[in-house]
């Protein structure tokens, strides 16, 4: 049954709060063969109803990291055009595919991936990195926009 949920990760300086990063989170549902079917997936809720800066899909077994850009109106102040970078992440995994003398009990067979031919996937998962900031708007302008800096290694 497919599960998701949302987290926010707050950045603090001392008591003072710097801003956040929204992660939107979905268990998945599979079917995506090629390397970039959790992106493919992932896509629409970039420009859909669920706002986050970090969206990660599971149950693919496919690492993928991809930056999407969202443009935006500012009101406050002047007004201006920003943008915010979006991720989009297949999870990866840790299902071993094919194993060498593989056994069911004692009977020498493969496993599940083996028997139906399955192509066998990259183990482990990506890495996201979150370097908290903050930027001038504009010139002239002395606020400060939370503007992190959020990277993802597969």
């Amino acid at each position: 049954q497919d599960a998701q949920g949302f987290m926010r990760v707050w950045f603090m300086d001392g008591t003072k709060r710097l801003g956040t990063v929204n992660i939107w989170v979905h268990h998945g549902s599979g079917s995506g063969n090629s390397a970039a079917a959790p992106v493919q997936k992932l896509e629409s809720y970039v420009y859909g109803e669920w706002e986050a800066d970090i969206y990660i899909i599971g149950h693919m077994t496919k690492m993928a990291g991809v930056p999407k850009n969202r443009c935006y109106p500012i009101w406050e102040g002047v007004p201006h055009l920003s943008h915010r970078k979006k991720l989009l992440i297949g999870s990866g995994g840790f299902s071993l595919a094919y194993v060498e003398h593989s056994r069911q009990g004692q009977v020498p067979r493969g496993g599940y991936v083996e028997q139906r031919m399955m192509k066998p996937v990259v183990l482990g998962c990506p890495i996201i990195r979150i370097t908290p900031s903050l930027v001038r708007r504009e010139k002239g302008i002395d606020q400060r926009a939370w503007a992190p800096r959020i990277t993802v290694e597969t």
